[in-house]
């Protein structure tokens, strides 16, 4: 996926990534976005759910029901403003 960030958009990951204390490699974050962990934006409030099936493994996935919801911010970012 080729998407080009602003300077403005790769500041906001990098801080982002460093207020959520990501264990991943920001390059993921910015460079490969094939690479990120696939999503479904539920409802109107913008809570996302983890579509990828080791879920459970991921440090930002929240268990709730039968499903998990994403926590990270950078991903949260990534869906809100740019649709990945």
């Amino acid at each position: 996926m080729s998407v080009q960030l602003t300077k403005e958009q790769t500041e906001k990951l990098k801080e982002l990534r460093k207020k959520a204390n990501c264990s991943r490699q920001i390059s993921l974050c910015i460079d490969d976005f094939d690479k990120l962990p696939p999503v479904k934006l539920i409802g109107i409030n913008g809570l996302l759910q983890c579509q990828k099936e080791n879920a459970a493994g991921c440090l930002m996935a929240m268990h709730f029901g039968d499903s998990y919801f994403c926590k990270c911010p950078v991903r949260s970012y990534l869906n809100r403003e740019l649709g990945i």
